[in-house]
């Protein structure tokens, strides 16, 4: 072999090379991507799902404490559950002086 056959095998095996690393790099960042949104949907999912089964307990009265979470069954913004937090306060563990400023700050 001569030393121009040398360079043109040297040169193909690093275009080799470059392209091999370009492709495993393109295929990792692909695959992160599609695993963070996998995850993202998952997430959205099963928050999705716990709503839906929060709704429906407190729709049939399944909650142990019988206040609605999500909703007011009168047709207010507030849910009910914000209105008793004084009843459930034991059950649910709320440190109430947290929850009285929150309510005041309006978050």
């Amino acid at each position: 072999m001569n030393e121009s056959e040398k360079r043109e095998v040297e040169e193909d095996f690093w275009k080799f090379m470059r392209d091999s690393i370009w492709y495993c790099a393109r295929n990792v960042t692909r695959s992160a991507r599609n695993g963070y949104r996998n995850v993202i949907e998952e997430f959205a999912y099963t928050w999705f799902n716990r709503f839906i089964a929060l709704k429906f307990m407190e729709i049939h009265g399944f909650l142990p404490h019988g206040f609605r979470v999500l909703s007011d069954p009168a047709g207010g913004i507030e849910p009910e559950i914000m209105k008793n937090l004084n009843l459930v306060e034991d059950d649910l563990h709320f440190d109430m002086s947290l929850c009285s400023e929150y309510k005041q700050q309006e978050k």
